[in-house]
């Protein structure tokens, strides 16, 4: 549903605004006042983020020195490693059980960052 007095829906979910915002703030103080191109963040399965949500909020909350900088999002799988037979399972489901035996002594081994890796910035 359009906002009534904008041209743009600012109704997004919230999650990913918030997250959005947060890069914003780290990225205009590590930039140190230098004009940003790309900004790439790692973003765990785990963190149940939805990447072109993300990546449209950022278009709205980009100002200053990162006006036309582009957001890429490199999604990291959800991994597990079990205790007890030491394999590892990528999951497929938020299930936290091992593929191979069915422990459920398992420990994450990725799949939960939430990084902004690195940033492009003009004249570097």
């Amino acid at each position: 549903m359009p906002c009534p007095s904008h041209n743009l829906c600012l109704t997004f979910p919230m999650h990913e605004l918030a997250l959005a915002r947060s890069i914003e703030r780290i990225v205009l103080r590590a930039a140190g006042g230098r004009v940003v191109k790309q900004v790439n963040v790692d973003v765990g399965a785990l963190r149940q983020v939805v990447a072109p949500t993300l990546i449209n909020c950022w278009s709205f909350v980009r100002s200053g020195n990162l006006g036309s900088a582009e957001l890429s999002v490199n999604l990291i799988p959800a991994v597990i490693s079990c205790k007890a037979c030491l394999s590892k399972t990528r999951l497929q489901s938020p299930a936290l059980y091992c593929g191979t035996c069915g422990s459920r002594e398992v420990a994450v081994t990725s799949g939960d960052e939430f990084v902004v890796a690195s940033i492009d910035v003009e004249g570097a």
